[in-house]
């Protein structure tokens, strides 16, 4: 795979992608892992995930010209994003009573914030289980 050179870091990405997320609160996220695992064990595996996703979009963005996003809930949970991920990775409060509120607001942010393109992406509800499974 061939490193783009060319991207000029001080413009503006032409493309937002941003991931739908909850923070990692014990007892409320990943329940669906519990057993085998405790829920402190199930919100750390979040945040592990989250991590991995940040990296690879920051990965991604070294080779396109992209910026990278989480899209989070609850809004109360703010300072956990902003302690846990790069901070390279934006924020945006995308909390809403449907998932398709949460996606309509989370492109209209990123078009707000002159992108030329949009992509937002919501991770299938079992796909942790399906990693914890080949793990």
């Amino acid at each position: 795979m061939q490193i783009r050179t060319d991207i000029d870091k001080g413009a503006l990405p032409t493309c937002g992608i941003a991931v739908m997320a909850k923070a990692s609160i014990a007892g409320r996220i990943k329940t669906r892992l519990v057993p085998p695992l405790t829920f402190e064990e199930a919100a750390r595996c979040n945040t592990a995930f989250l991590l991995d996703i940040a990296d690879t979009i920051l990965a991604a963005s070294a080779q396109a010209s992209i910026a990278g996003y989480i899209a989070f809930g609850p809004p109360h949970s703010r300072p956990f994003f902003e302690a846990n991920l790069p901070s390279e990775v934006g924020l945006i409060d995308a909390w809403y009573a449907n998932l398709g509120d949460c996606l309509s607001c989370t492109i209209e942010r990123l078009l707000e914030r002159r992108h030329l393109g949009a992509v937002v992406l919501n991770l299938p509800r079992g796909s942790s289980q399906a990693l914890m499974t080949k793990a």
